[in-house]
């Protein structure tokens, strides 16, 4: 049962195009696999792990988000 999440940003209204990207992060996590998330600045690595936290919520007992 979810009581609270937040996330310290607006989700992005413009997010787009990354359903392949958003499939393999949930197939990886679905198997318990570790999973990280590199590429160049800007290349959208914040923006997938924010909508995937979002659409996802509810499929964790525990949530966290971490600024590094």
């Amino acid at each position: 049962m979810m009581k609270d999440f937040f996330i310290a940003h607006n989700r992005n209204p413009n997010f787009t195009g990354r359903d392949q990207i958003l499939n393999d992060l949930q197939t990886a996590l679905d198997s318990k696999k570790s999973v990280v998330l590199v590429g160049p600045d800007g290349s959208g690595k914040t923006q997938i792990a924010d909508e995937y936290a979002r659409v996802h919520v509810t499929d964790y007992d525990i949530r966290c988000w971490i600024r590094a």
